[in-house]
């Protein structure tokens, strides 16, 4: 049996949530690990890490990266996640494991023309949940994946609506939404992440605040339908598609793709394009919601999604 370890960020609250989801439903043959050391999770100099490349190399094997980097050279395969992957690590994994398949996950849309090319020059392959990706720009194709064991309580008021995202140059349309979810007198929690204090003078949808993702997730149990809106151009699930799915909620979204999906049910789903009518909308909440079975379910599970990538 291969020996295999992934590696992922474990910047903040979303990061872990599911480096601990993949070190609890993943085989036993394969190790885990957070991209960095524990105590830099707060770090403002790890944070700008992310942005620019790591200073010298020793200096980044004593300060910031995990243990992995010790242990790499004895697996047979390695799964490296996009978020934290900078060319250093990427350069790091081949040459502590020269032999290694190694697995690029792009669980982002679209990749950056550098970090392409020396993945391919490293001989990576790279995976993707975006299939027009896969078809431009020559990756794999995988499914997204979510869980099923989700350890937040729902506890609050219930309200009918929820969106908690950064910008993306998408709040043009969510604020446009929240007017029409205002004419229909619908209840909602949308929250639009900047950094900008500008952008909260502009609007009250904007939030400067750090919302953890146990948070969004108790506030996405609270709700009833879960609202997804995709930049321009993108076909890949986003995890809110799989939240709505596995927390057995309604779906809002505009991303069409989604009525070829396994799963869709104009019960449970609604897109549209750019606009939609406060009557659809109070149409679609008050039909019932209806059940998904567990069979299409772990399609998209951790498992199903290891398993995709044929590692013997």
């Amino acid at each position: 049996m291969s020996k295999i370890a992934v590696i992922k960020s474990n910047i903040d609250s979303f990061e872990c949530f599911f480096l601990d989801i993949l070190q609890r439903e993943l085989p036993k043959n394969v190790d885990v690990f957070g991209i960095y050391k524990t105590w830099m999770f707060t770090s403002p100099l790890l944070k700008s890490s992310h942005v620019f490349s790591f200073p010298k190399e020793s200096f980044c094997n004593r300060y910031f990266l995990g243990d992995w980097i010790q242990k790499v050279q004895k697996y047979d395969a390695v799964i490296l996640f996009d978020n934290g992957a900078n060319p250093y690590v990427i350069q790091l994994l081949r040459k502590n494991n020269p032999k290694a398949r190694l697995i690029f996950w792009n669980w982002n849309s679209g990749l950056d023309p550098k970090r392409h090319r020396l993945l391919q020059q490293l001989e990576y392959e790279i995976w993707s949940f975006d299939k027009k990706d896969c078809q431009s720009l020559g990756f794999r194709y995988n499914v997204q994946f979510y869980t099923d064991r989700i350890p937040v309580a729902s506890k609050g008021v219930p309200r009918d609506f929820v969106f908690v995202g950064r910008d993306k140059q998408r709040f043009s349309l969510l604020s446009q939404l929240d007017k029409t979810l205002d004419q229909a007198d619908l209840t909602r929690y949308i929250r639009v992440l900047t950094v900008s204090p500008q952008n909260c003078l502009k609007s009250s949808l904007y939030s400067m605040k750090n919302i953890s993702y146990k948070k969004i997730l108790a506030e996405e149990m609270k709700s009833r339908c879960i609202i997804d809106i995709v930049k321009e151009g993108q076909e890949g699930l986003t995890l809110r598609v799989l939240e709505a799915l596995f927390l057995n909620k309604k779906l809002l979204t505009n991303n069409q793709k989604v009525k070829e999906l396994d799963f869709y049910d104009s019960n449970n789903i609604l897109s549209f394009k750019t606009e939609i009518t406060a009557e659809e909308i109070l149409r679609f909440l008050n039909r019932e919601n209806r059940n998904v079975s567990p069979h299409v379910k772990e399609r998209y599970s951790v498992y199903a999604w290891f398993r995709n990538f044929c590692i013997e």
